[in-house]
């Protein structure tokens, strides 16, 4: 199946000048068609962030638990209060810094 990078309503028709676009995780075999003039014409910055198989998410989560590795989380953040997460993120944290979604 590709996943389309151009035209209206895709990622690169949504940019603005100079933007980025993530592309999180690919599935083996997949194509990307790209429209390299649109592309061109945004500025915009492609950045591919390569993640695991669900599988292997699962083995680390247990391997985790198994031997007793536990994060360390600086502070935790409700929602509304993300924009002072990223703050503090800024100013070199140490540790995790939590956004809590949702109670």
């Amino acid at each position: 199946m590709p996943l389309p990078l151009a035209g209206r309503g895709r990622p690169i028709g949504a940019t603005r000048a100079a933007d980025h676009i993530s592309l999180v995780g690919f599935l083996g075999g997949m194509t990307a068609p790209l429209d390299v003039l649109s592309l061109l014409y945004s500025q915009a910055a492609i950045r591919g962030i390569a993640v695991g198989h669900r599988r292997a998410f699962l083995d680390m989560n247990a391997w985790s638990e198994k031997n007793g590795l536990d994060p360390i989380i600086d502070t935790v953040y409700a929602f509304e209060d993300a924009i002072k997460a990223y703050e503090h993120l800024a100013c070199s944290a140490f540790g995790k810094i939590v956004i809590r979604v949702a109670d």
